[in-house]
C-alpha cells in the first residue's frame, strides 16, 4: 500500500515511530527520519500489507494527522 506523510504537518511527535517501529523512526536529533531524504514537503512510500496493522496505529495515534493512505486507482 502507498503510505503519504506530510512533512509540513508533522511536528516530530514521535507517536508513530512507538507505534509502528517497522515503518517509522526517529534521527538521532529527535525527527523525522524521512526528513533526511525528502526532497518535498509530501513524502510517499510503500509499506508491505503484513505491516498494515501498524499503519493503521501509526495513522490514528498521530496528532497531526499527518499519516494517509493513499487510493490506488
Amino acid at each position: 500500500m502507498r503510505v503519504k506523510l506530510d512533512l509540513i504537518s508533522c511536528r516530530d511527535k514521535g507517536e508513530c515511530a512507538i507505534s509502528a517501529p517497522h515503518i517509522f523512526s526517529l534521527d538521532t536529533d529527535g525527527k523525522q527520519s524521512l526528513r533526511r531524504d525528502a526532497s518535498t514537503p509530501l513524502v510517499t512510500f510503500e509499506v508491505s500489507e503484513k505491516l498494515s496493522q501498524e499503519l493503521e496505529e501509526a495513522i490514528i495515534v498521530c496528532p497531526m494527522q499527518a499519516i494517509s493512505i493513499l487510493e490506488v486507482n
